[in-house]
């Protein structure tokens, strides 16, 4: 990337975390991405890394602004809210 070059990456990003079945997924609402892991910790760790790679590859194809318009659908955000 040089310096002219910008990516818009929310500050803020709203993450479920919930074990099912023993494996830890960590859920990405605003972009509806989904990484899991043996443990919480692992899985956070592979949710971090998954959306490095995630917006660098939208960045290089020029296709970053479209991960932001796809959030995860409604009864993902409830479960968040209820949380």
């Amino acid at each position: 990337m040089n310096s002219t070059d910008a990516v818009f990456v929310p500050t803020v990003m709203h993450v479920l975390l919930h074990e099912e079945d023993g494996i830890w997924l960590a859920h990405c609402l605003d972009c509806d991405f989904v990484a899991q892991g043996p443990d919480m910790a692992s899985a956070k760790e592979n949710l971090r890394s998954g959306l490095e790679a995630l917006i660098a590859e939208a960045h290089g194809s020029g296709t970053t602004g479209r991960l932001w318009s796809l959030r995860a659908p409604p009864e993902f955000w409830e479960r968040f809210g209820n949380s």
